[in-house]
């Protein structure tokens, strides 16, 4: 799972392996070792829930999306899931999660195995 941060806005990919596994009700999580004493860790999971949920818990962040969307996402066409959250402040928070695609030109030291096929058009 890859995240991207950028001003308000969270953006994860997920490979095919992960959307299986999240569809199945698994927490997919990552972390980040930034020093011995401290690493920035992510997760995500589904919920019961009909709108996607972002908080900070056991020093790590949580992105909780909808069961319903999310298996109805998987096994579609769909590249991703979007939705804003109302976080009390002028600047909303927009959460993307995409399906990690394999790469137009090779990455040095990344596979791209278990990404999803890009469409040709």
């Amino acid at each position: 799972m890859k995240l991207r941060i950028k001003g308000n806005s969270l953006r994860l990919r997920l490979t095919k392996t992960e959307v299986s596994s999240l569809v199945s009700g698994n927490t997919i999580r990552e972390s980040t070792i930034v020093s011995p004493f401290f690493s920035f860790s992510y997760s995500i999971k589904t919920w019961n829930m009909l709108v996607t949920g972002v908080h900070w818990d056991e020093n790590q962040l949580v992105i909780s999306v909808p069961e319903t969307t999310t298996s109805i996402w998987a096994s579609s066409d769909e590249e991703g899931m979007k939705d804003t959250l109302d976080n009390g402040t002028a600047e909303p928070l927009s959460v993307l999660v995409e399906k990690d695609f394999t790469c137009l030109k090779g990455s040095k030291g990344e596979s791209d195995s278990d990404n999803f096929p890009r469409a040709l058009h």
